[in-house]
């Protein structure tokens, strides 16, 4: 009886790890990786982002990575060189995500004089200012000047 192993702490033994219920995730998890890409590619097409860019590419071979997992799924020199794929993956992501927020983003077009809206331009000295939203078509001026025969229209 081994007293010092891990096996005598444990009041039951532990169960292995059932292979199709990992491999279904493992498939689960390659189609959600692609899945997300073309979420990713169809958002760079949009705004030809290059953050959009480089998600579609690293999910892409995340997903890759996922089926070359199972590929050389009783390798062990192999699966050095997947998880060396899933890190250049993520380091990926890390520089895509700094450089987005690292970068300096342009400033964003002020509008020229002429295209200010009428309640941001100045009114000349002793203007009064009517702002209706009442969409009966009369002028405002015939509300101002006391025209009580304009329609009462509320809904």
């Amino acid at each position: 009886m081994n007293t010092l192993g891990l096996g005598a702490l444990r009041p039951f033994p532990t169960p292995e790890p059932s292979v199709p219920v990992n491999g279904f995730m493992e498939g689960a998890i390659t189609i959600a990786a692609f899945a997300v890409a073309v979420f990713f590619l169809r958002y760079w097409k949009a705004t030809s982002d290059r953050l959009f860019a480089v998600f579609a590419i690293a999910f892409t071979l995340f997903g890759a990575s996922s089926i070359a997992l199972f590929l050389t799924a009783h390798d062990p020199d192999g699966e050095v060189w997947v998880f060396a794929l899933r890190a250049a993956t993520f380091a990926a992501l890390i520089v895509a995500v700094l450089d987005k927020n690292l970068t300096k983003q342009p400033a964003r077009p002020q509008p020229a004089p002429d295209d200010r809206s009428p309640l941001e331009t100045e009114a000349p000295p002793g203007a009064t200012r009517f702002i209706t939203t009442d969409c009966t078509g009369l002028a405002p001026d015939r509300f101002a000047a006391g025209d009580s025969s304009a329609p009462n229209r509320r809904r």
